[in-house]
């Protein structure tokens, strides 16, 4: 799943904005011309850095210190959106679309990588084998990828914008 051109920047762009609490990544700039996603899940945050030229550099993660266990889920939502957004501050990360190359964050979790397209692809799903190649080829054509992180698959189109 992971072939191609390894010189290809890949966008990615703020997910709904970026500063919603339904929102699944936080891409930005730090002033250095970093590149940062921040992903958040329970009480835990990840940032993945990459230098300015898309190569990835690592993972930092951080716990959330206000994360608030026994709440509702809307709340929880809107402290992990409070954690994400503070610690962004804190890294002087501007939300903004990041171009990377494919890269994968390497085997300790949760792991983040890039595909050429989506796993169910490879799943046998499809009948004929000939209409997985065309699937494959269409898909390619498209010039869209897939942000996978953790368990799950995001599909973003080639202007780095999430769909599915």
């Amino acid at each position: 799943m992971n072939s191609g051109d390894t010189n290809k920047l890949y966008p990615i762009r703020p997910h709904l904005g970026a500063c919603l609490e339904l929102s699944a990544y936080y891409p930005g700039l730090l002033p250095t011309g970093e590149q940062i996603i921040i992903f958040a899940t329970g009480p835990m945050m990840y940032a993945y850095r990459f230098n300015p030229v898309g190569d990835y550099l690592g993972k930092q993660d951080r716990i959330h210190s206000a994360w608030l266990t026994d709440s509702p889920p809307d709340q929880r939502s809107k402290s992990r959106l409070s954690g994400v957004l503070g610690w962004a501050d804190e890294l002087g990360l501007t939300a903004a679309t990041i171009h990377v190359r494919k890269f994968h964050s390497g085997y300790d979790d949760p792991q983040l990588e890039l595909y050429d397209h989506p796993s169910y692809f490879e799943d046998g799903d499809f009948g004929l084998e000939d209409r997985r190649e065309s699937t494959i080829r269409d898909w390619s054509e498209s010039g869209a990828f897939v942000l996978h992180w953790c368990t799950t698959e995001y599909t973003l189109t080639r202007e780095g914008e999430r769909f599915q």
